[in-house]
């Protein structure tokens, strides 16, 4: 049994309910909802373009602390183009099924090892293997990477859009 603290309940209550009262309190959890909101509404708009991968793209790379222009907002939208250069392999060629299992196989490695140095470099090996992976092992179609790589961008570009207006908000506030 963990030792009792000396703040009850209710006092936490209070603090709590004291720093909702301010923007730079509540911010994370405003702009979390405001960017899934509007990453929803685009899947809602065009839910045959699949733009739940701009969901996606906000879920990762949405922090806490509060960065008008996000670094891995814009490593993820380069890895992301980089990773879709990368899944054109199977567009124009269709590997045997050795070949296959080898690619995925190092894909995997590849992005273990590159999650721990290089957020750009880990982007561009997990979009092809993420999208294979989702895609039951289907070959990967134009019109899927293609979204993916405009949901990315869009995910991002919302995700700076929405830091830089809390930002300038709590600034003025």
């Amino acid at each position: 049994m963990p030792p009792p603290s000396g703040i009850g309940l209710k006092a936490k209550v209070r603090r709590w309910g004291r720093s909702c009262r301010s923007l730079s309190a509540c911010q994370f959890p405003l702009r979390l909802s405001v960017l899934m909101a509007l990453t929803l509404a685009m899947d809602g708009f065009w839910p045959e373009r699949h733009a739940l991968w701009a969901a996606l793209t906000v879920a990762l790379l949405c922090r806490r602390q509060l960065e008008p222009v996000p670094i891995r907002a814009s490593q993820r939208a380069l890895g992301a183009a980089l990773g879709v250069l990368l899944s054109c392999l199977f567009l124009f060629h269709t590997p045997s099924r050795g070949a296959f299992i080898l690619f995925l196989a190092g894909l995997g490695i590849a992005s273990m090892v590159a999650r721990r140095h290089n957020y750009m470099l880990y982007s561009m090996v997990a979009t092809p293997l993420i999208m294979v992976l989702v895609g039951g092992g289907r070959p990967i179609g134009e019109a899927i990477l293609v979204d993916r790589l405009v949901s990315t961008v869009a995910g991002a570009v919302l995700l700076v859009a929405v830091n830089v207006v809390v930002a300038k908000m709590i600034k003025i506030l």
